[in-house]
């Protein structure tokens, strides 16, 4: 847990010096987090930054996942939210019933199963843009 809280923290104190610049929003969100991680209040948080760590994303790429997840479910692997098409979205990674139907419900509600699904379309397409809250990246 102490990786996590010391990557943000050098990432909200470097942040202009290594080549990149996080908006203000970003800034603010990885703030709120390190908040949320030092109170030991983010179990689900800690086991999806343990997975992306394992499947190598970057420190950037971590961070925006995380950023999506927050908005999409506040990390809650039993989210549900239905949509005005019939649709319905399902667990921390809110996998969409008919945009993704190949992600069983099982899975949606497993945070390792949802989240290394996401990872691999993360990968495959080099973006977040499956999901609505990919515009909090922007």
């Amino acid at each position: 847990m102490k990786k996590i809280i010391i990557a943000f923290i050098c990432l909200v104190i470097v942040v202009g010096g290594v080549g990149f610049v996080l908006s203000s929003r970003k800034v603010e969100i990885a703030e709120v987090i390190v908040k949320q991680v030092e109170a030991k209040k983010l179990a689900n948080e800690e086991i999806i930054w343990n997975l992306l760590e394992a499947r190598g994303l970057t420190l950037l790429e971590k961070i925006d996942v995380m950023m999506v997840l927050r908005c999409e479910s506040k990390f809650s692997q039993w989210a549900i939210g239905v949509n005005s098409n019939g649709s319905i979205d399902t667990g921390i990674v809110q996998w969409n019933s008919q945009a993704h139907p190949e992600v069983s419900r099982e899975c949606s509600f497993n945070v390792e199963c949802a989240i290394n699904k996401m990872v691999d379309l993360y990968k495959k397409d080099g973006n977040l843009n499956q999901w609505v809250c990919s515009k909090v990246l922007k």
